[in-house]
């Protein structure tokens, strides 16, 4: 009876063992994860202060054919901007809510960083209107807070390229 009772004891280990390995594995994937998805403003400015050469990888708005990204006038706030898109391409592109926010610094242009990593955008679409525009108010404060007064500039995907829009606050 002793050995069966040592047995179980040390299988009951060994399964404990597997499930905190299992588990640990997990963890480093999940934080793998987020390394991926989440910028890390702090290296980019270090990596620009260092001198280093660092490829822009936004496009210019020219760079799309027949889309453009603008601010509405009178609509930006610390918080928010109402931006209009144009797209007169016979079939237009969707739009998505994704956007991301950058400052500019020292004529350069930087990351906000998030003041919650696990903000989360809708996965749906618009179309442009028949005038081919469409227009949106990007609200920030649950993302970035508020800004304070600076150059900034709205980044947006379109067909894995990207549009963007400069505003000051």
């Amino acid at each position: 009876m002793r050995k069966y009772i040592f047995l179980l004891i040390i299988v009951f280990i060994i399964i404990v063992i597997t499930v905190i390995l299992i588990g640990c594995i997990y963890l480093e994937k999940q934080h793998e994860y987020i390394d991926l998805d989440i910028p890390n403003t702090n290296s980019a400015i270090n990596d620009k202060q260092s001198n280093q050469n660092i490829e822009p990888i936004y496009e210019s708005n020219s760079s799309i054919d027949n889309v453009k990204m603008e601010i509405k006038e009178g609509s930006v706030t610390s918080t928010s901007v109402i931006i209009i898109i144009t797209d007169t391409n016979k079939e237009p592109y969707g739009y998505g809510e994704w956007f991301k926010i950058e400052k500019k610094v020292n004529n350069e242009w930087i990351d906000l960083e998030p003041i919650d990593i696990y903000y989360t955008f809708n996965a749906i679409g618009w179309l442009v209107g028949k005038d081919g525009t469409i227009e949106e108010k990007e609200d920030w404060k649950d993302l970035y807070g508020e800004l304070e007064e600076g150059e900034y500039r709205i980044v947006k995907e379109v067909n894995g390229s990207y549009i963007y829009a400069e505003f000051s606050i």
